[in-house]
């Protein structure tokens, strides 16, 4: 299920350390759940590259870390565990999704991606009556 454009409040649940998919780097993966409004419940992944051969991926996880360690209201982690729980606010947008699947036949859907994070602040609350995101 996709959802609409906007920030929402949310916690990490899960997080953990592993491989990336070529095996030559590790990612954080993160997963948040939205903590309120009718998408409560929701939850999103987002992966931050923290080991990479590429100097370039290495900076962006970083700086995306750090934002939501501050996001969370802390100064530094030693370990992500430390993040689950926390409220923050997510910036979540709904991304156009295109791909050859294996037949060669083109795969067209919605997803949403998380593009920001920042301190718990005030939300204007979502409605039942919202417009669907599509």
């Amino acid at each position: 299920m996709c959802i609409r454009d906007r920030e929402y409040t949310a916690k990490i649940m899960k997080s953990e350390l592993v491989p990336n998919s070529k095996n030559t780097g590790k990612i954080f993966k993160f997963e948040f759940e939205i903590i309120g409004g009718p998408y409560m419940g929701h939850r999103l992944p987002y992966n931050v590259n923290w080991e990479n051969p590429n100097a370039t991926a290495v900076s962006i996880g970083k700086a995306a870390m750090t934002s939501i360690i501050k996001a969370c209201g802390k100064v530094k982690c030693g370990d992500s565990n430390e993040l689950h729980g926390i409220p923050l606010t997510i910036d979540v947008t709904l991304e156009d999704n295109e791909f050859i699947g294996r037949e060669g036949n083109t795969i067209k859907s919605k997803r949403n991606e998380i593009r920001g994070f920042s301190k718990l602040k005030a939300q204007t609350p979502v409605t039942e009556t919202d417009d669907a995101p599509w």
